[in-house]
């Protein structure tokens, strides 16, 4: 689906099957406009190539800026993955936020990655 010039995929790591379904479910509820024909599951997340990169897991964040320097890697941030504020390669959103302002925040970091 492209979506203002981009093409959106959700990257989704499941537990189990159950909780796949259940992921997709979520998509088509929370993101209509990507919807669940656009979720790539995937155990190794820094396979898949992309110049924006949104998860909260800090061995995920700190594997995909490594693999894909130039991508926009990004993540709310929550006790467990604070510790990677010092990296630069890493925005961050503050958890407090973690509604509108701090998706907002994230659109406007990929609207200014788009337009460099």
């Amino acid at each position: 689906i492209v979506r203002d010039g981009h093409d959106v995929r959700f990257l989704t790591t499941p537990a189990n099957p159950h909780s796949a379904m259940e992921k997709l479910m979520w998509v088509d509820k929370f993101f209509p406009f990507v919807g669940s024909r656009n979720v790539i599951l995937a155990n190794d997340k820094p396979m898949v190539k992309g110049d924006v990169f949104i998860d909260d897991k800090p061995d995920h964040l700190e594997k995909y800026s490594v693999e894909w320097p130039n991508a926009l890697v990004m993540t709310i941030e929550y006790p467990y993955n604070a510790h990677l504020k010092s990296n630069k390669n890493i925005v961050f959103t503050d958890r407090h936020d973690r509604t509108v302002a701090a998706w907002n925040l994230i659109y406007n970091n990929i609207l200014i990655k788009s337009n460099q």
